[in-house]
């Protein structure tokens, strides 16, 4: 009978390596990472069990103490990884705020270049005419008329009515 319970077994842990083979995809994710750790006990004990003529199985205490670690640790490193991935999603949105003010700033500094140019073309031109008086402000005095008998020119009708 325990032959035959033996041979169940190895069949049963076969074909739970045959069903595994395509399972090889998932690998990557988490629950393929703790099937490809349960595939390799189950190797190892196939291993035992063709070495020892296929008698019973070995105590499972040290592969299930060894698969408890090696979950903690599995899931240790998972939680580092999901903290790892978070950490990046924080430093590319300080990074994506950062390009933003970058270009607002070069556009603003862009647009002050501009006004600077068009202010400075502006006097350039502005250079070859003659220049016209500003009305004065409300708080500054008058400046004091030229005095019309200091000038050499002979002053006209029209120049006294203009005054």
């Amino acid at each position: 009978m325990s032959n035959t319970l033996s041979g169940f077994r190895l069949a049963f842990v076969g074909l739970g390596l045959m069903l595994a083979a395509p399972a090889h995809a998932q690998v990557e994710s988490r629950e393929g990472i703790a099937l490809q750790n349960q595939i390799l006990d189950l190797r190892r004990e196939i291993d035992s069990l063709r070495r020892s003529g296929g008698g019973s199985l070995p105590a499972p205490s040290a592969s299930s103490r060894g698969s408890s670690a090696s979950g903690d640790l599995v899931q240790q490193l998972l939680g580092r990884v999901q903290e790892l991935e978070e950490e990046s999603r924080r430093l590319r949105g300080q990074l994506d705020v950062a390009e933003n003010n970058n270009r607002q700033l070069r556009g603003d500094l862009d647009k002050l270049r501009g006004d600077m140019d068009f202010r400075l073309d502006a006097l350039e031109k502005g250079a070859g005419r003659t220049a016209t008086p500003r009305p004065p402000q409300p708080g500054q005095a008058q400046p004091a008329p030229a005095n019309p008998a200091a000038s050499s020119a002979p002053r006209t009708v029209d120049k006294a009515i203009a005054d």
